[in-house]
């Protein structure tokens, strides 16, 4: 038999074994992926990504904003290392389908946002379709010759403003 609990941002997956509950919560491991562990769970996740951002309404569209904690869904990307470029490698390619507010013209056009950290790293789950705990931060860097506002992710396991 198979129980389903939903607790706010947390979910526990249970399963009866010889009489015995196995539970296994979702937990945020170092890097912000979204983890199930049955022990050793220091951090239940928190942050927002699933609704559309207050007071926006129906349809609207937005960036993710510099400083902010996200829980997003999509999947870790490796990109081939372009020899003499200093081009970020690793993405994460956002879920639009899950994160419709997010869905604008030009993030339709290109659903990736840079993560920190090096490909060895990202390995793991290149490919994988992840929740992914982040920190939003904007950087001005040259794009096709061009300074351009990029919006860089990295993963955090709590947020700053949880122990305010």
């Amino acid at each position: 038999m198979r129980n389903l609990i939903r607790l706010g941002a947390v979910v526990v997956f249970g399963a009866v074994l010889n009489g015995t509950p196995s539970w296994a919560q979702e937990c945020i491991s170092f890097n912000g992926i979204v983890v199930n562990r049955k022990e050793g769970c220091h951090f239940a996740p928190r942050g927002g990504g699933g609704d559309v951002p207050v007071p926006l309404g129906l349809n609207s569209k937005v960036e993710l904003a510099d400083g902010e904690d996200y829980m997003l869904s999509g999947r870790i990307r490796i990109l081939p290392r372009i020899a003499g470029s200093r081009a970020p490698r690793v993405f994460f390619e956002v879920d639009l389908a899950a994160h419709t507010w997010l869905a604008s013209k030009n993030r339709k056009a290109n659903p990736r946002y840079p993560i920190e950290g090096s490909p060895a790293e990202w390995q793991a789950y290149e490919g994988h379709r992840v929740k992914f705990s982040c920190r939003a931060t904007g950087r001005v860097m040259q794009v096709d010759g061009r300074p351009q506002y990029v919006i860089f992710l990295k993963g955090v396991q709590h947020s700053e403003n949880q122990h305010r």
